[in-house]
């Protein structure tokens, strides 16, 4: 039978004791700077998540009022210079309406231009359809150029 090592004095005391009070801070400290950094991450992701779901609502009011112009008679375009129009999910059900940036007089985030860029309006207008939202990280646009001619009506 092989026998243990007798440890007397301060190294026996020191193998009961356990952690050191310093041991102690230092992994305390640790464990609060990971939960403070992973809220802040908690908080960008959502941050980013409403980002991507304001940016599909401005995508989906896009292409809605694009698929409407498109379709629409070639002599009624002119009129729908300066147009506004409500965009977001919420005209689809989906309860998420873009918010204009502050000072935007008309309240709608949706404007159409149209312009006639070879300066003949009677063959070729070029029509803007634009979306600006006071979004979750600041204010954002995007926006569509669609031409139309008589040609192609």
């Amino acid at each position: 039978m092989a026998s243990q090592p007798v440890v007397h004095g301060t190294q026996a005391r020191r193998r009961q004791r356990g952690l050191t009070i310093v041991e102690t801070l230092i992994a305390a400290t640790i464990l609060a700077v990971g939960i403070v950094s992973l809220t802040n991450l908690l908080g960008a992701s959502a941050r980013l998540n409403q980002s991507g779901r304001e940016k599909e609502a401005a995508l989906a009011a896009l292409g809605t009022q694009v698929a409407a112009l498109q379709s629409a008679d070639f002599d009624d375009l002119a009129a729908l210079d300066g147009a506004d129009f409500a965009a977001g999910a919420a005209t689809e059900g989906s309860g998420l309406l873009l918010r204009p940036p502050a000072g935007d007089a008309d309240l709608q985030a949706g404007e159409i231009a149209v312009t006639a860029p070879t300066g003949e309006p009677l063959r070729l207008l070029e029509l803007v359809v634009s979306v600006t939202w006071q979004g979750a990280n600041g204010v954002h646009t995007l926006a569509r150029r669609v031409r139309r001619s008589r040609l192609g009506s």
